[in-house]
């Protein structure tokens, strides 16, 4: 079902969500949801994030979120899987 939610990045930002960022490794998994105008830095923390506690095998993967407008049986769309780099 299409996100009626607002942007998780910025209690100040009232768009609505459109992609899903999941961080993922060794019984750990922080997801977060934001608009398009913050999808670089909803990676750059949750990458920030995994690094700072030495999670060097997390993988953040990117899925888009169909606009409101869109047909109920449409689901998440995988947009980008990539590893955490800079990790101890």
């Amino acid at each position: 079902m299409p996100s009626l939610r607002q942007c998780e990045a910025d209690h100040a930002c009232t768009h609505a969500v459109c992609f899903r960022g999941v961080l993922e490794t060794a019984g750990i998994r922080r997801c977060a949801e934001v608009c398009a105008g913050h999808l670089v830095d909803m990676i750059t923390a949750l990458m920030a994030w995994a690094a700072s506690r030495g999670l060097g095998d997390a993988r953040v993967t990117v899925l888009a979120i169909p606009p409101v407008h869109a047909e109920p049986a449409q689901e998440s769309v995988f947009v980008a899987s990539m590893p955490v780099r800079g990790a101890s």
